[in-house]
């Protein structure tokens, strides 16, 4: 059983900015990312080796052909997204 899953933070950036433009058949194109109070989680910190154990027993586990381990969580408090083409600039907000 896992315990304390979230209970440590490794990466905490207040504000992040991401940038890419260039120029295509003559067009400029651009787009601009914002996340502000990101937070990553590391869940493998918590976990001890051999501790996570999967039985092949269940019933629901009978048609699985892929099983994903999530080991990494990020959380934003907000997220802005702004894209330039030619002269006119599209805000998507979340």
């Amino acid at each position: 059983m896992l315990n304390n899953t979230f209970d440590r933070s490794l990466l905490n950036f207040p504000r992040f900015v991401y940038r890419i433009s260039g120029m295509r058949d003559g067009v400029k194109k651009a787009v601009k990312i914002k996340v502000n109070g990101t937070e990553c989680y590391d869940v493998s910190l918590s976990m001890e080796l051999g501790r996570l154990v999967l039985d092949k027993r269940l019933p629901e586990l009978n048609d699985v052909k892929k099983l994903y381990v999530i080991f990494e969580v990020f959380y934003a408090q907000s997220i802005s997204v702004s894209v330039t083409i030619g002269k006119t600039r599209v805000p998507l907000r979340k």
